[in-house]
């Protein structure tokens, strides 16, 4: 039986989720998780609105019979502890390009790859990476309207359009939702 987890971040749908599809094309029993990191937990408005975001996911993975784990602490200490006592062998999450993100992620990644667990990192927030629209140069653009263009000329030649979600596996048994803070 393959278990996995999904590492949910700032991704907080179950619709046109690029990491979580792998995941469900992979996996037979999955676990959501959302790790509540204190490196990026200060009080703002913003905070309240991804709490109730990261609400309103658990309550709909309520809905579907699956728990949402919420874990407090630094995801390059906890995911490899949490993959190692579900047996999960999978880990799939969304890549973020901050440079915070792609350290700590490749700390993650570096940890539970060293447990022999697949990463399934895929982009999700943006539709081309930045490094996939250039100039003629082959530079980043400086002027807002020849990128929107050749954004466009890209996107006619090669469409991402949204998936729909298939079919979500079990969750792995025996646990159960945690609350969200308030």
């Amino acid at each position: 039986m393959t278990r996995g987890i999904h590492w949910f971040r700032n991704d907080l749908r179950l619709q046109d989720n690029t990491a979580l599809f792998e995941l469900f094309a992979r996996a037979e029993e999955w676990l959501p998780l959302f790790v509540l990191d204190p490196r990026l937990l200060r009080a703002s408005p913003r905070r309240r609105f991804f709490l109730d975001a990261l609400s309103r996911l658990g309550d709909e993975l309520e809905r579907r019979g699956i728990p949402l784990l919420v874990r407090a602490g630094r995801p390059e200490e906890l995911l490899p502890k949490l993959l190692h006592e579900t047996g999960a062998k999978l880990l799939s999450f969304n890549e973020n390009a901050t440079p915070f993100a792609r350290r700590r992620d490749a700390e993650v990644c570096r940890r539970v790859e060293k447990q022999g667990v697949a990463v399934l990192a895929r982009r999700d927030d943006v539709i081309y990476r930045a490094d996939e629209i250039r100039s003629r140069q082959g530079r980043p653009y400086a002027v807002y309207t020849p990128y929107r263009n050749a954004w466009w000329r890209r996107w006619r030649e090669d469409p991402r359009r949204p998936r729909r979600s298939p079919k979500l596996p079990p969750p792995v048994p025996g646990l159960r939702r945690d609350p969200i803070p308030s």
